[in-house]
This record gives C-alpha cells, sequence and structure tokens, in this order.
C-alpha cells in the first residue's frame, strides 16, 4: 500500500511537473491567423493595407449588390401590382366588349326585322321573259290577272340576276298586303308555264335559308328523320312539321 500511495504520488507531481508537460498557451489573435506573420513568410511592405483596403471593397460591393436586389424585388413587386392592375382594367374591357356585342347583335336583329318588314309587301319573280323598253308594273299586273289574280302593283322592276343568259328576277310591290294570298293561290299555275315566286327577303333572312336548306332538304328526303314532313322557311328561320329548326354546335339540325 505504501509503494502503491508512492507511484500515485509520483504521477501526481509528473503531472504537476512544468518541464515534463508544459501547459499551452491561450488563444491570441497571432494563433488565429490576424497577424500574417505565422503564415511562415515575410509579406512585402504595404500587403496588410492593400488586404485591409481589399476586404472594404468587397464588403462595399456586397453592400451594393444587396442594394440592387431590394431593387429588383421592389421592381417585381411592382410588375405584379401592374399586372394585377391589368389584369382587372381586361376583365372590365371583356365586359365592355361583350355588353357590346350584344348590343350590335341585338342592333342588327332590329334592323333586320325593320327591314323584313318592309318587305312583306314584296315578292320577287323569276323566269319571266324580258323584252326591250317592257313597262315592269303593267307587264305584271297583265300577267297575274291572266292567272286568275288580279292585283294592284305599286311598284315593279328588275334586279340584278346571278345567271347569265336568264331573264333577271322581277321584283314587284303590293299595294295591298293581302294580295299575297291571291298570288300564292295561282303559284302553282305559274310554276307549271316555269315561273317561280318568292318572297322578298332580306339578305340576313336569305343567307340563313340557304345555308339551313340543304339540312332540311336532307331532313324530309326519302332517307330523312322527317320524311314527307312540310319545311316553310318565315321570319327568317325554317319550319319543319311547324317546329323551328336550326344548326347546332357540331352542324346537326335539331328543333329548338
Amino acid at each position: 500500500m505504501t509503494k502503491n500511495k508512492k507511484n500515485s504520488t509520483d504521477c501526481e507531481g509528473a503531472s504537476a511537473s512544468p518541464a515534463l508537460f508544459p501547459s499551452a498557451p491561450p488563444p491570441s489573435d497571432e494563433a488565429n491567423g490576424t497577424n500574417i506573420m505565422n503564415l511562415g513568410f515575410t509579406p512585402k511592405p504595404g500587403f496588410e493595407a492593400f488586404m485591409v483596403q481589399s476586404m472594404t471593397d468587397l464588403r462595399g460591393q456586397i453592400a451594393l449588390i444587396e442594394g440592387k436586389v431590394e431593387q429588383h424585388e421592389q421592381a417585381l413587386n411592382d410588375a405584379a401590382g401592374c399586372h394585377k392592375s391589368v389584369a382587372a382594367r381586361f376583365f372590365l374591357l371583356e365586359q365592355k366588349v361583350g355588353y357590346l356585342e350584344a348590343k350590335c347583335r341585338s342592333m342588327g336583329d332590329h334592323a333586320n326585322d325593320q327591314e323584313r318588314r318592309a318587305r312583306r309587301a314584296n315578292l320577287r319573280f323569276l323566269g319571266i321573259e324580258e323584252h326591250r323598253d317592257e313597262d315592269p308594273l303593267a307587264l305584271m299586273e297583265d300577267l297575274l290577272k291572266g292567272y286568275g289574280a288580279p292585283v294592284k302593283l305599286s311598284i315593279a322592276h328588275r334586279c340584278a340576276g346571278s345567271k347569265k343568259n336568264e331573264p333577271r328576277p322581277m321584283i314587284v310591290k303590293l299595294m295591298r298586303l293581302c294580295d299575297r294570298d291571291k298570288v300564292y293561290a295561282i303559284a302553282k299555275s305559274l310554276r307549271e308555264d316555269d315561273i317561280q315566286v318568292f318572297d322578298d327577303l332580306s339578305r340576313a333572312d336569305y343567307t340563313v335559308k340557304r345555308t339551313l336548306w340543304p339540312y332540311v332538304k336532307q331532313a324530309i328526303g326519302e332517307n330523312g328523320a322527317h320524311k314527307g314532313e312540310r319545311a316553310s322557311f318565315k321570319n327568317g328561320a325554317w319550319y319543319i312539321g311547324g317546329q323551328k329548326v336550326t344548326l347546332d354546335a357540331q352542324r346537326q339540325l335539331v328543333f329548338v
């Protein structure tokens, strides 16, 4: 026990001995490398000042970049605000355009209705032989009287034809609207002599009639879904069996 105690005392003494185990000096600025003399070489005169100035310039450049980043962020925020403003204005413009389009359609429908009413007393004849220096008014009154429809006309004149080497169409205006029925009553007799009579349609109504006629013809034909039913065109629309028809988005004939 005495020997062990002595060895322990010797170890303690050895641990405390400054000669065998010198204590490490506390960290200093030189140990941290702030003094370039510890790097193992001798700098040129002014190198430390150059490094200090370089660090100062670098900090200035970093501050400048940070300022520009802030400016760009602000510009992006402003652009986002402008985008929202433009989107709101665009939405308002879309609403105004939609309103104006609806208004234009309404005005167009109203104008077409007025033109349709003005043409109600008009009839268009095809196949009437044309003569030089003819009197259209007297010619048409005598013609209709000869077929058993003595009516009074206020206006009669030729209009431009779409086919060459054929008589130009004749348009007449009845003095009384009720005389239309008299003229249509002799339409069959007129067709037997290759004379056809039609309503004097407005341009819009004529376009609708011409566009839908192939579909209507197919529908009431031999292989059509409405074979044998009567088709008629009035007030700017086609009717099959008394029901109004039109084309849908897939260009199919549908009832409305």
